[in-house]
């Protein structure tokens, strides 16, 4: 029994009488949990209000006064709490402004909801008015066009029909049939495309994430944990060359396993589609300028992945140790990844794409809807270039430190 307490002692020491392993298991677990689900709570109620507090634009190709009635009770009907605030539809009807000819406001009707220039189209038939009144009897289709990648126009298209169908309920007469006819303008493509970014991006941020850990954790507190660190810096080459060594390497064993991920994620996209209630199969074709593009934010990714780590592993005593400090970076790739899975419109703001990993899978989602635009991937790389300069300068003076570096 003595045996084990002083078994038990050893081990307990071990954590207890070392500052940097108390912070590491003890208080910065808790601290990251605060923080993610903080942002967490934070990021969902931003995304709430932004929908709530958004100025749905309407375009209703037909005059129809009991249209204009229901949209207004949609306006002032329904309300969402946000805080102590109390926040209203807030529906602009635009008329006339994409001119008479039919021809004409069709061929413009599946760009303008992309763009997020209209929320909503809506083709009311003659006869609509005196239907939905009951004056006379018959059935009749309501076309609204709407666009699956427009959060805002899948939002206010939902209140509406679910609006016309209560109200043709409350008729209670089965001669009375008005259906809303749900029009998507998402070609194929795009719907193709919105599913593999939903997904994609977290998994390729996980895949890189998890190999640059496993590598990077390695690469330093390995050495000092086998001895063999001094001999390392002893031998007549310069820190520099040492450190590139261990980026380059690393990097390249972490592209290789996110590649081969990748490549059983898109063999793997028909079970995803049957799981996320899919129609048909997805073919999703790569050209070669959008290869480019993401074997580029493939390779930056790897950059900052294996460099931050670097500086955990560089840091810490052991493998152990540094797994810990470079776990919140590891949570962080992840979440940043989770949060762009609900929403496929990409951010207006320039400083979106100069904010540290989350930029990353900005652009993975931007490439795999093809809506990121020549400035915004330059954003991206270049601040991506000048983060990973920074840090291989950190490593680089933390290898200058003899207390850092030969620490056991």
């Amino acid at each position: 029994m003595k045996n084990i307490f002083n078994i038990v002692k050893k081990e307990l020491d071990k954590i207890f009488k070392n500052p940097r392993l108390i912070i590491s298991t003890f208080l910065l677990p808790g601290l990251l949990i605060f923080l993610l689900y903080s942002f967490m709570g934070s990021s969902a109620e931003n995304q709430v209000t932004k929908t709530f507090n958004h100025e749905y634009k309407i375009v209703m190709i037909n005059e129809s006064t009991e249209m204009e009635k229901l949209i207004n009770e949609l306006e002032t009907g329904l309300k969402i709490s946000i805080g102590e605030e109390n926040s209203d539809f807030k529906i602009s009807i635009i008329d006339n402004t994409y001119g008479s000819n039919i021809d004409e406001i069709y061929s413009k009707i599946e760009d303008t909801l992309k763009n997020e220039e209209i929320d909503l189209w809506i083709d009311t038939p003659s006869d609509f008015d005196k239907i939905i009144t009951g004056v006379v009897k018959g059935s009749v289709d309501v076309k609204i066009y709407t666009h699956s990648n427009n959060r805002y126009s899948q939002t206010i298209k939902e209140e509406l029909n679910n609006l016309i169908n209560y109200k043709v309920e409350s008729l209670n007469i089965k001669e009375y049939n008005v259906i809303p006819n749900i029009i998507d303008t998402a070609t194929q493509e795009e719907i193709n495309s919105s599913y593999i970014a939903t997904l994609a991006p977290m998994l390729i941020m996980t895949f890189i994430f998890a190999g640059a850990l496993s590598i990077g954790a390695d690469s330093i507190a390995g050495e000092k944990e086998r001895g063999t660190i001094a001999t390392m810096l002893m031998a007549p080459i310069s820190k520099n060359e040492i450190v590139l060594g261990k980026i380059i390497s690393a990097i390249i064993i972490t592209i290789i396993s996110a590649i081969c991920s990748f490549i059983g994620l898109m063999a793997s996209l028909t079970s995803f589609t049957q799981a996320v209630g899919a129609t048909s199969d997805i073919a999703f074709e790569i050209s070669f300028g959008t290869g480019i593009k993401l074997l580029i934010m493939i390779l930056l990714i790897s950059l900052i992945a294996v460099s931050l780590f670097l500086v955990a592993s560089t840091f810490a005593k052991s493998t152990k140790e540094a797994t810990m400090y470079a776990m919140p970076v590891y949570i962080l790739g992840i979440v940043s990844g989770v949060f762009t899975m609900y929403d496929m419109s990409m951010p207006t703001e320039l400083y979106s794409y100069i904010i540290p990993i989350y930029n990353l899978t900005l652009g993975l989602k931007g490439i795999f809807i093809n809506n990121l635009s020549a400035l915004n991937f330059s954003l991206i790389v270049g601040s991506n270039i000048i983060y990973f300069m920074i840090i291989l300068l950190i490593v680089k003076k933390m290898f200058n430190s003899e207390k850092i570096m030969l620490s056991r």
